[in-house]
């Protein structure tokens, strides 16, 4: 159960795999009445957020066993969400399981109650499995696998080269330092994580001008790109990493983290919080046999040019928690790290003091301060819940001009109804007839949606704001540009068209 649960629903549907039809299998997850069902958080674990319906949820908790994956992956008001929820399953007895690779050190008050710690989720049992001996841990993938090898470089992976009002005027890559990386792992598939988008962009462009002519792949992965084009670029990444065909090199921003299940040999990253750093290290040396003994680091961090956080990180990270990460980092350089070395840097970094307080405190206290809040909280609506729990400032647009392209008559017919003003606001029954008198072939709306998805992108609100009139097609935005600037939306996200679609005269109607 998530957003787009459907898509899947419509997979097993073509292939031939469904024991009901996508209608049922919507409804029945949407009603929780699955015996076993997979969801994000943002279904599940909002009831302290008290909106219009979420009794039926505290309903099935009783008889529920949550189990919740990767729990370091939210900030404090998102984990206090999640805590005060768990508060209210504990309360009507159903049971709860947390795994995580990267606990994070404050959320261990919240959990375990102890004689001087009174709490209301009362976890019974903390277990690290590093602690373990014996059989039970012989089979859990990576524990005594020395994966990694860091270095950090005391320079800018990427940087900003400011106008004399101190704004952004374009980017700078460390483009020498880079490639002497680059040089020493050849042969190698590479990772690079940045912190922005404008940064992937950049970087990617650089790096696929040199590569043109070499047996190299470069590929551009971010959050504002196609839905579809995202697909495509992991397919065809694992192709050529596990064909051999070609050396692939991914410039990404954080999506990579938990999301993209391939194997790099070699990782170069900005720096970033802690756990978010050992998400990335995630991605390098993820499915071997033997420990890694590489000449050179298979880790790369770029920390900053003299002891600086940049600006656009501190944006998106907590400085602070920066600044120690990079601190704990230096003292691990050079020498082959397992999953006990990467949680006790956790805890070094939390436990790092600013203004006489520990990092690990000051975010007990946001957490802590959030969930007071929560008490007396309320919202009307479901849709209003999961927009603050995820701080959903972004809007879906879809581009019927790349559909327009498609080889799929189907797709093809389709962007014609969505670009049609007569036709916009027509049923969902009406629409299917029309496809079908023009193309001769059936489809559902479920199949619709999906096409729907995947030639959309997200744009942040920040942009949205500037966007001009935009109607909408069954709840997404139309953005209508021309071929050449679709196609570049298409290799490299919105944020390469930003500017002369934001910037273009409302009047001409470029922006719907």
């Amino acid at each position: 159960l998530h957003s787009t649960a459907f898509i899947e629903y419509v997979k097993e549907s073509q292939e031939g795999k469904a024991d009901m039809s996508i209608e049922t299998k919507v409804s029945s997850s949407k009603l929780f009445s699955y015996p076993v069902m997979l969801t994000t958080p943002d279904q599940v674990f909002l009831t302290s957020l008290n909106y219009y319906g979420s009794d039926k949820l505290i309903s099935v908790y009783p008889q529920s066993a949550v189990l919740i994956d990767e729990i370091q992956a939210y900030d404090p008001e998102m984990a206090a969400i999640i805590l005060r929820t768990l508060e209210i399953i504990n309360e009507v007895k159903g049971d709860i399981l947390i795994i995580t690779a990267t606990m994070p050190p404050y959320f261990e008050k919240f959990l375990k109650e102890t004689e001087e710690n009174k709490v209301n989720i009362g976890i019974e049992n903390i277990v690290d499995v590093s602690d373990l001996k014996g059989t039970v841990i012989k089979d859990i993938k990576n524990l005594n696998r020395k994966r990694h090898r860091i270095e950090v470089i005391n320079e800018n992976l990427v940087e900003p080269e400011n106008d004399e009002n101190n704004k952004l005027k374009e980017w700078s890559a460390n483009i020498k330092k880079i490639n002497n990386i680059l040089s020493n792992h050849k042969d190698e598939n590479k990772l690079i994580i940045v912190n922005n988008v404008s940064k992937a962009i950049y970087l990617y462009e650089e790096l696929k001008e040199k590569y043109k002519n070499e047996h190299t792949e470069v590929f551009l992965l971010h959050s504002r790109m196609i839905e579809k084009e995202k697909s495509r670029a992991i397919g065809d990444m694992g192709n050529f990493m596990e064909n051999k065909e070609k050396e692939v090199i991914l410039v990404a921003t954080q999506i990579v983290e938990a999301s993209v299940d391939l194997d790099f040999d070699v990782l170069l990253t900005e720096l970033s919080p802690i756990d978010s750093q050992i998400q990335r290290w995630g991605r390098a040396y993820r499915s071997r046999d033997e420990d890694y003994n590489g000449e050179n680091p298979n880790i790369y961090i770029f920390g900053g040019k003299d002891g600086e956080i940049d600006r656009y990180s501190s944006y998106i990270y907590d400085k602070e928690v920066m600044m120690a990460t990079r601190e704990v980092l230096k003292e691990y350089q050079n020498e082959g790290l397992y999953y006990g070395d990467e949680k006790k840097m956790i805890e070094e970094v939390f436990n790092k003091e600013v203004d006489r307080k520990t990092l690990k405190k000051t975010y007990e206290e946001k957490i802590e301060e959030t969930m007071k809040n929560l008490k007396y909280f309320t919202v009307e609506k479901r849709s209003e819940a999961q927009k603050l729990f995820r701080k959903i400032a972004g809007f879906k647009f879809v581009v019927p001009e790349l559909m327009k392209n498609s080889d799929d008559d189907t797709e093809k017919a389709f962007a014609e109804i969505i670009l049609d003003e007569k036709k916009r606001g027509a049923s969902w029954k009406a629409i299917i007839e029309d496809i079908k008198e023009e193309t001769k072939k059936d489809v559902s709306m479920w199949e619709l949606k999906r096409m729907l998805y995947e030639y959309s992108f997200n744009m942040p609100a920040y942009y949205f704001e500037k966007a001009g009139y935009h109607p909408q097609f069954k709840n997404f935005y139309v953005l209508k540009i021309d071929k050449s600037k679709a196609e570049e939306l298409r290799e490299y996200g919105f944020d390469k068209i930003k500017k002369d679609v934001l910037e273009v005269d409302r009047a001409l109607g470029n922006i719907w």
